[in-house]
């Protein structure tokens, strides 16, 4: 039975009208991807979020507030992220609604999240092996890669890995394995029997195996929505951000005005799509529909781009990019989309450009990057204490499981040695005596040195490898850099209302801090990463001095390395190497006792201080601004965008 919706104004009704069609065609390009083939595989992923639940109770009790058939804000979704996954779609009752206690109902609004495609192309492939004879080589240079092989297979190195639920992250650590162990024969097999994908590995590496703390989220995404629909530069106001790094805000110099930037964007994507265009017009001349050919029938459908993408596909990629972006009706810009455009200019620069020698490719690919340096890291906060908060919120498990790592390593290391000294003490008390056995001591699976009568029967290697996605690796730095802030963001004398940067190059920078994780030089080498690409990478590497005594914290040392992976113009040549390690330097120790400390003070923080509302504002003003009206599909003023 059909409803009549009544309206209190025509804006109430125009606000509906425009909001229906717009879950009208989320649901028609959800049925279009459907309706296509098979979705299975490893690169295609369905997720149902709960929004809202609705009273059943036809007789609330006598003096609660609320009745029959309202609708309710779901409030906290606690316990969701330890649902089988298996099952899915068997949704709990909410554990915390804004409904009356004792009353029934049932969910009235779901958000169904479909994701496909996605798939690892050769060249990453090729790229993540390249990576795992590099890592071999630089973290363990004394050995080959028979020795490492021979070690793994003896029990004496003991290798885990682990890995996200999405597909390409599955192959890219299949394929770095396959290399980083010089193993032979077909990725599917080293999949399933080397990495692990299990329950703990998404709580760990998913990002919706996190339950992140909402407040904190939206009022990020909220600041930077204000930020980017202002119709101002934003290079001076910007200075103010404390917690900018000095790429980020060559990011912003480089925006200036949001607005008319964005505008450019959506421009330059409309030229790329007359270009695109323009290809398949010539192809239709030099290729007519043969004898008898239908009507649907379109030579683009028949002109492979690459990876099984069709020219025709290529066009509805990025028409779908130019509609979303820009929303006609509020005359407003969709900033998420942002990354996607970039991903997008970055896979054709790399893929399609030379076949198809796109003109405004190179043009688009500087527009979006500019922004996208700075909307992609601002997403995990726009001051430090946001940062810290949203990084150790989204990093809990991993932070938490690295921890235990090197723990481990530490005290079976001290078991190891505190065994020497006994089979030393026994052997000078008496030489004859069998001190066979201590194998039986040791926690791990090894086979008996007896029995490897070679050189690397003393080497022991403990390596744990995680594969995860872009948030993890800006949460697990920021976490780094920020764990020293708890209460509030303290700066010295005179750097107020001044970014880090200019704190730096106007002397008022405090220098070394005694409580920063990491040390100042390294804040300052880290600041200039502008991005993190494919391949991008964290190690820590544990280091242990046996010259130390047991019992001094200096004994075992943590090393830290950075590299922004597949990073730089994809246009250039040479870009598509991975970029080496860069070991953060070492002016200020960091001993394990420090670095386990510190995480773990991240870990135990205290969530519930996510909203507290003055410590997370920034001293900019995001007052609501209206987006400017210049008509989008004229071209906007030009800008120049630096090198």
């Amino acid at each position: 039975q059909s409803k009549r919706k009544v309206f209190e104004s025509d804006e109430e009704r125009d606000e509906y009208i425009l909001e229906t069609e717009e879950k009208l065609a989320k649901l028609q390009q959800m049925r279009a991807v459907l309706e296509k083939g098979s979705f299975s595989g490893i690169n295609r992923k369905v997720q149902v979020k709960p929004l809202k639940w609705k009273i059943d109770e036809e007789d609330p009790p006598e003096g609660e507030e609320g009745a029959a058939g309202v609708e309710t804000a779901a409030g906290s979704m606690e316990g969701l992220e330890n649902l089988d996954r298996e099952n899915s779609f068997v949704i709990p009752k909410p554990e915390k609604t804004d409904a009356p206690a004792g009353l029934k109902g049932h969910w009235t609004e779901l958000l169904v999240v479909v994701k496909w495609g996605g798939n690892l192309t050769n060249l990453g492939k090729e790229q993540a092996a390249e990576l795992g004879v590099k890592f071999r080589n630089e973290l363990y240079p004394n050995l080959d890669a028979g020795e490492l092989l021979r070690l793994h297979n003896s029990f004496q190195h003991d290798l885990k890995i682990f890995s996200s639920d999405e597909g390409r992250v599955q192959m890219t650590a299949a394929s770095f394995t396959k290399a980083f162990l010089d193993l032979e024969g077909e990725l599917t097999p080293i999949l399933v029997s080397l990495v692990s994908k299990d329950k703990t590995a998404h709580n760990m590496l998913d990002p919706s195996g996190v339950n992140l703390g909402k407040e904190v989220q939206e009022e990020v995404k909220n600041t930077l929505r204000d930020i980017l629909q202002k119709d101002e530069d934003i290079s001076t106001s910007c200075k103010t951000m404390i917690a900018m790094s000095s790429a980020v805000l060559r990011a912003i110099e480089a925006i200036k005005n949001p607005t008319t930037r964005l505008a450019q964007l959506h421009w330059r994507i409309g030229k790329l799509l007359d270009e695109i265009e323009k290809h398949i017009n010539e192809a239709r001349r030099s290729q007519p529909p043969p004898a008898g050919a239908n009507k649907s029938y379109d030579v683009a459908d028949l002109i492979e781009c690459h990876d099984g993408e069709t020219l025709r596909l290529l066009h509805q990629r990025w028409k779908k990019l130019h509609e979303d972006i820009y929303n006609k009706k509020s005359e407003s810009f969709d900033i998420s989309k942002i990354p996607d455009v970039y991903d997008c200019t970055k896979y054709d620069a790399i893929h399609n450009y030379r076949n198809l020698h796109f003109n405004e490719l190179e043009a688009l690919y500087q527009t979006a990057r500019c922004l996208s340096e700075f909307v992609a890291p601002s997403e995990y906060g726009m001051t430090r204490i946001q940062r810290l908060d949203i990084g150790a919120k989204i990093c809990r498990n991993l932070l938490d499981k690295i921890v235990r790592d090197i723990e481990s390593s530490i005290k079976e290391s001290m078991r190891q040695q505190e065994a020497e000294q006994r089979r030393t003490a026994e052997a000078e008390l008496a030489s004859d005596s069998d001190v066979e056995g201590e194998d039986a001591e040791q926690p791990t699976l090894r086979l008996n040195k007896a029995y490897l009568e070679d050189e690397l029967s003393d080497k022991q290697i403990k390596t744990r490898l995680y594969f995860t996605s872009e948030s993890h690796i800006h949460s697990t730095l920021n976490v780094l850099r920020y764990c020293h802030y708890t209460d509030s963001e303290i700066l010295p004398p005179g750097a107020e209302g001044f970014s880090t940067l200019d704190q730096t190059e106007l002397g008022l920078h405090a220098g070394p801090n005694k409580n920063e994780l990491l040390s100042h030089a390294s804040q300052l080498a880290m600041n200039e990463i502008p991005e993190f690409d494919y391949l991008s990478q964290i190690v820590f590497k544990v280091y242990e001095d046996r010259k130390v005594p047991i019992s001094d914290a200096r004994r075992f040392r943590v090393h830290v390395g950075i590299s922004p992976g597949v990073a730089g113009n994809p246009l250039e040549e040479g870009a598509r190497e991975c970029k080496p390690l860069m070991w953060l330097p070492g002016d200020k120790e960091l001993t394990s006792a420090t670095f386990i400390r510190k995480l773990r003070e991240c870990s135990s923080r205290n969530m519930s201080s996510l909203s507290d509302g003055p410590r997370h504002k920034h001293a900019l003003d995001t007052a609501k601004v209206p987006a400017n009206k210049m008509k989008v599909g004229d071209p906007p003023p030009p800008q120049p965008l630096p090198a």
